[in-house]
């Protein structure tokens, strides 16, 4: 089935409803990163309010392709015309999700190695966004892509950690560890069992749901 990345049949319907779970998500956490902003002035949390909208409208946009898809495959026309279709939604649904992943990510990569200059975050969207589309294997490189900015990520949440030594800081911590490791399951993905997209997609919403704790936590107690 040429959805966005290939999932078993029994999981079918259920990949989309946890895409649309995680799209509200990073909206939330978007949306407050913003708040925040406006507050103090601090441009991390531009940064990171401007990334979770990127996440939350990469899922949006993910998750409505392939339900268009699911509608495409029942729909009663031309099975020639039909494919034509989905490939059309295929191509344009998979360059939307990757391109806004991709600059959600280099936005956390220029966060955490506080990186300012422009020129150079566009340069990474820009080079990373046409290496995955032009790629012979295009969702196996985006997914590696994306693990290696997340990699990047990581020790800047784990220095945070450290400094810290809370249980908020904690719980980010292990949040980028599980969308990290979706990642992982999905390049695992390709080995052939799709079962793994099943892993990755709980370890993806797991992820994002430890960041919604630690959002709700900061609101209620400061």
């Amino acid at each position: 089935m040429p959805v966005l990345v290939s999932s078993p049949d029994w999981f079918l319907g259920f990949d989309s409803i946890l895409e649309f779970i995680t799209t509200v998500i990073a909206f939330f956490i978007g949306y407050y990163s913003y708040k925040v902003f406006r507050i103090n002035n601090e441009r991390k949390y531009f940064y990171l309010g401007f990334s979770f909208f990127a996440i939350a409208l990469s899922f949006l946009s993910k998750a409505l392709t392939n339900i268009a898809i699911y509608l495409e495959l029942i729909r009663k026309v031309d099975i020639s015309v039909k494919l034509l279709d989905i490939n059309f939604m295929y191509k344009i649904g998979f360059i939307v999700h990757i391109a806004l992943i991709l600059i959600a990510y280099i936005t956390l990569v220029a966060l955490s190695l506080k990186i300012k200059d422009m020129r150079v975050i566009s340069l990474f969207v820009v080079t990373a966004v046409l290496a995955t589309i032009i790629g012979s294997s295009s969702l196996l490189l985006f997914q590696v892509i994306s693990l290696i900015f997340l990699l990047y990520v990581i020790p800047y949440f784990y220095r945070n950690y450290t400094n810290n030594k809370n249980a908020n800081s904690l719980i980010v911590l292990i949040s980028f560890l599980l969308i990290a490791l979706s990642h992982l399951f999905y390049i695992l993905l390709f080995t052939g069992a799709n079962v793994f997209y099943v892993y990755g997609s709980v370890a993806q919403l797991l992820g994002y749901i430890g960041l919604l704790t630690n959002l709700v936590w900061c609101l209620k107690y400061g």
